[in-house]
C-alpha cells in the first residue's frame, strides 16, 4: 500500500490517552486513483439477476396463493353443503308426512304409497316421522307403525305376500321405509320384521271379523 494512500494524522492534544507514548492513528482511505467503476455490461447483468430473482419471488407468491384461495374455496363449498343438510333436516324434524287421520279406503293408502314412492324425499320423511314413534319392543314397533297410517278395514285388504283377494304389501314403498326404520333404528331382526307384519294384517282381518257379529246385533 503507497504512502499516498493514507492520511497522516498526528496525535492531538485533546486527545488524552492513557498510555505514556504517544501514538500515531493512521485513517485509511481509498485513492481516487485506485476505484473502478462496473461497466455498462455487468451492471446490465446484475440488473436481470435482481429481475429474475424478484419475478421468481412474485411468482412463488402467486402460487402459494392460488393454493391457499383454492383450499379456502373447498372449505367455503364443503360449509355450504353441510348448512344445505343441516336445513334439510330440520326441515324434516319440523315436518310430517304420516296422515293427521288414518287412511280409511285402499285408494287413499295407495295414493299416499305412490307419492312415498316417486318422491325420495318424502320417503326419507316418513322414515323420519317412524323413528319418532315409542314402543316398548321392535315387533310392537311395526303394530304401531302400522296403526298410524290405515283402518283395519284397509289393512284387511293387504297382506304380506299377497294371496287371491289381498294385495301383497311386501314390495311397497311404505313397508321398506316401516323395514329400515325397523332394523337400522330398533335393531330388529329380518325374521321378526316378517313376523310382526303377517302378525298385523292378520289381527286386522281378526279383528274385524270379531266386530261384525257385535255391529249386526245392534
Amino acid at each position: 500500500m503507497q504512502q499516498s494512500d493514507f492520511n497522516y494524522i498526528s496525535e492531538n492534544s485533546d486527545i488524552q490517552h492513557e498510555t505514556s507514548s504517544s501514538q500515531t492513528l493512521y485513517l485509511i482511505q481509498p485513492s481516487p486513483s485506485t476505484t473502478t467503476s462496473l461497466d455498462s455490461a455487468t451492471s446490465s447483468a446484475i440488473q436481470s439477476f435482481i429481475n429474475d430473482a424478484c419475478q421468481k419471488a412474485i411468482e412463488k407468491v402467486e402460487e402459494r396463493n392460488k393454493l391457499i384461495l383454492l383450499r379456502v374455496t373447498e372449505e367455503i363449498q364443503g360449509l355450504r353443503k353441510d348448512v344445505g343438510e343441516l336445513r334439510k333436516a330440520v326441515s324434516h324434524n319440523n315436518s310430517t308426512i304420516l296422515p293427521t287421520r288414518l287412511f280409511s279406503t285402499v285408494e287413499d293408502f295407495l295414493q299416499f304409497e305412490k307419492a312415498v314412492q316417486e318422491d325420495m324425499d318424502k320417503f326419507s320423511l316418513l322414515k323420519a316421522d317412524l323413528k319418532r314413534l315409542s314402543t316398548s319392543s321392535s315387533r310392537k314397533f311395526v303394530t304401531k307403525s302400522g296403526q298410524k297410517l290405515m283402518h283395519n278395514k284397509v289393512a284387511e285388504s293387504f297382506s304380506w305376500k299377497g294371496t287371491v283377494d289381498n294385495k301383497c304389501i311386501r314390495a311397497f314403498s311404505v313397508a321398506t321405509a316401516i323395514r329400515q326404520t325397523f332394523t337400522c333404528e330398533n335393531g330388529g331382526k329380518e325374521e321378526d320384521f316378517v313376523f310382526a307384519s303377517k302378525s298385523f294384517f292378520q289381527y286386522a282381518k281378526n279383528l274385524i271379523k270379531i266386530k261384525a257379529p257385535k255391529e249386526n246385533t245392534k
